[in-house]
């Protein structure tokens, strides 16, 4: 055969090879993009997420005041980016547009030592977010009971019980109007049951109590699998 016949066939094949290696790029590309690599830090305002946020990816403790928008660290051991977002009721649309979707674990902070003031717009803040088509992929849902170290904190325990009454209320009053509403309302709990974290949670979810502030990170670390 001569040479230049083998021309179009060698064309061909290098094109065929060009193109393989340019699918399995991209592919790997989009896969990367759309990997659950986000940890989102979250929680009424006053709870201590920055605090948290600061400590866990840069190993200091910021001067903090109230955030207008979300602030992206990076956790680098792990390749986690870290979202500590405001706890302003406006600005939760974006958690669901932008964040969600690329969540893979959720630090939830409460004030330990103002829980009854908190309780209501944290549990509204946990009822949305429980209720979010986007949240079944979550792997898992940390509620740390933050500032233990004031006097007049409760313990975990507690803080889930005033939870889980908080967010019965607000299952009676706002699932009928949501299902009549949003055909994509994912119902929260068991029809005629009481709220309870243990039975009615849609993802695993755990208690701590700590203080952000001085408490070593090493167990919540450890239970994050970072």
């Amino acid at each position: 055969m001569d040479l230049s016949d083998l021309y179009p066939l060698i064309c061909t094949a290098v094109l065929g090879l060009l193109i393989a290696f340019f699918l399995f790029s991209y592919s790997k590309k989009q896969s990367t993009t759309n990997k659950r690599d986000t940890l989102l830090v979250c929680g009424p305002s006053g709870s201590g997420k920055t605090l948290l946020s600061y400590r866990l990816c840069l190993g200091k403790s910021p001067t903090t005041v109230a955030s207008m928008k979300p602030s992206v660290l990076e956790f680098s051991p792990k390749n986690y980016t870290v979202v500590d977002f405001p706890g302003h009721p406006r600005l939760r649309t974006s958690l669901y547009t932008t964040y969600l979707e690329q969540t893979r674990e959720i630090i939830f902070l409460v004030d330990a030592s103002n829980v009854q003031t908190q309780a209501r717009e944290a549990a509204e803040f946990i009822y949305d977010l429980f209720t979010s088509p986007l949240v079944d992929k979550v792997i898992k849902f940390h509620v740390v009971c933050n500032k233990n170290d004031v006097a007049s904190s409760r313990p975990p325990a507690r803080v889930k019980l005033t939870l889980q009454q908080e967010l019965e209320k607000i299952k009676k009053t706002r699932m009928s109007l949501e299902e009549a509403d949003d055909s994509s309302f994912v119902p929260l709990g068991r029809e005629g049951k009481p709220f309870s974290f243990d039975q009615d949670s849609p993802i695993e979810i755990e208690f701590y109590g700590m203080s952000a502030k001085n408490d070593s990170l090493e167990s919540i670390i450890e239970s994050l699998g970072l």
